[in-house]
């Protein structure tokens, strides 16, 4: 989930306070689904490489297969299934070296299900209280892979 910052999203629909113990965020599961699409196009060729850029958006959560106290909103149902997706959208870009990738992208929160307990306006809203400061406080995610499907 491109949008969000290691582990502050979810479980489930859980409005809390992000950070734990030590000051860390700190959300966690034992199941996740996720589901990601990508729409790729080629920019340039630059000293032999490969340069795409791509339009994104990833759906998905975690969850606790049981119930957990601390997170009493966390627990996967089939019929909160739903309500409980977190969204993002964004764009990146790739270069494709010989035998790997490098991708950079930068991605928005489209629908938050587990804000931070003191934004819990926003919770389940698309595009809530979108404006240029939201456009500039994405999350900017690196990431090295296989060229898989280049």
């Amino acid at each position: 989930m491109r949008g969000w910052s290691l582990r502050t999203l979810g479980p489930g629909s859980t409005v809390k306070d992000l950070r734990g113990e030590f000051g860390d965020p700190f959300r966690s599961g034992d199941m996740q689904i996720e589901a990601n699409m990508e729409y790729r196009f080629y920019l340039a060729t630059v000293a032999g490489a490969k340069v795409n850029s791509a339009l994104f958006t990833d759906a998905g959560n975690v969850w606790y297969r049981t119930s957990n106290p601390d997170y009493p909103d966390g627990t996967f149902k089939f019929n909160k299934f739903l309500d409980d997706l977190g969204v993002d959208v964004g764009a990146g870009l790739r270069v494709a070296f010989t035998g790997f990738i490098i991708r950079l992208d930068y991605g928005l929160k489209a629908r938050n299900p587990s804000p931070q307990l003191g934004d819990i306006d926003s919770q389940g809203k698309w595009f809530y209280n979108w404006d240029l400061k939201t456009v500039f406080g994405g999350q900017l995610q690196l990431g090295i892979n296989y060229p898989f499907g280049y």
